[in-house]
């Protein structure tokens, strides 16, 4: 019996004991449980059938409302077209902002607004994925436009994000990591933001400036962590767009070289012994862009080494359980 199946059985069993509960009793905590492992629309239908029962508490009525909000933030990512989904994602961020308007003060408003920057990031990624299909001019202009808007705001709700977990005295472990993550993220915005613009484009130079300066504090602040190794990709990436090919290879190398953290290539199978696929997915996309790089400057060869090597050095651990 798959985990979604059990949940669905255990879900009935806890609308039964509801209903017979006179008070309010744990019911919010099990629908924020579901959300949280992602079964929102598991919680929604928890929350509904304790409705028919009786009257549901303020902060039950936020816990239903934000697992609307995550159902449609499921269903919107899925849409494979950008330009939908950028819509899509859009018509949910005005969602949201009504919803933290109407929940001020309740634990649930509190978690989607600390997850709100991704959301708006997410709008951002997708708009320039749109820009990246356009092929009408005055269209992408419109685009562009937006983006600038969406992206001053991702940017705004990082720093808000970073300024609240900074501010935090004793922080735990979960709080550390949340604020190492949101520093990756602003930094990776304004990377993000640069390229709304044209390629060697004033504003774009300038956008991937400040990201550098904002890996490269990141990089001081925090080791060994795989922001760290996302960080020298992404550091790698501005360099090559302010056309510095020996750091831009450096950066993506010291990414590539966290393969070997685990020891040598197996000497059967020729691979690294790389135990998550977290940490393959990485290299991969280190080494991918390495490929990309070499390629663009004009040493295809070793463009095709490096691809060669990412497919034959690196595990599959798709199958393992």
């Amino acid at each position: 019996m798959n985990c979604r199946v059990l949940a669905a059985f255990v879900l009935v069993a806890a609308c039964s004991t509801v209903a017979l509960a006179a008070p309010p009793d744990d019911t919010d905590e099990f629908a924020e449980a579901l959300i949280a492992q992602g079964w929102p629309d598991l919680a929604e239908d928890l929350l509904a059938r304790v409705a028919r029962e009786r009257p549901l508490t303020w902060s039950e009525e936020a816990i239903a409302a934000s697992a609307h909000l995550a159902t449609l933030e499921t269903a919107a990512k899925e849409i494979e077209d950008p330009y939908w989904r950028k819509e899509a994602l859009l018509d949910l961020l005005a969602q949201t902002d009504t919803f933290l308007g109407r929940f001020e003060g309740t634990t649930a408003a509190q978690t989607r607004k600390s997850d709100l920057h991704r959301l708006v990031m997410d709008i951002g990624e997708a708009i320039l994925a749109a820009i990246g299909k356009s092929q009408d001019e005055g269209a992408t202009e419109a685009l562009q436009v937006q983006a600038e808007s969406v992206f001053a705001r991702a940017e705004k709700e990082v720093k808000a994000r970073i300024d609240l977990l900074a501010a935090a005295e004793n922080r735990d472990e979960d709080q550390e990591w949340a604020l190492m993550g949101a520093e990756y993220n602003g930094a990776r915005l304004l990377y993000l933001h640069a390229t709304v613009f044209p390629r060697d484009s004033a504003r774009r130079k300038e956008l991937c400036e400040a990201a550098l300066r904002e890996y490269e504090e990141f990089d001081l602040n925090y080791t060994d962590s795989i922001f760290n190794v996302y960080a020298c990709v992404d550091m790698g990436l501005c360099l090559r767009e302010l056309r510095n090919t020996d750091a831009a290879l450096e950066q993506f190398d010291r990414a590539i070289g966290v393969r070997e953290a685990w020891g040598p290539r197996d000497p059967v199978t020729k691979r690294f012994p790389i135990p998550s696929q977290d940490i393959v997915d990485v290299v991969a996309y280190a080494m991918l862009e390495k490929a990309r790089h070499l390629s663009d400057v004009g040493r295809a060869e070793e463009a095709s080494e490096v691809d060669k090597d990412r497919l034959t050095s690196l595990p599959d651990l798709s199958e393992r359980k």
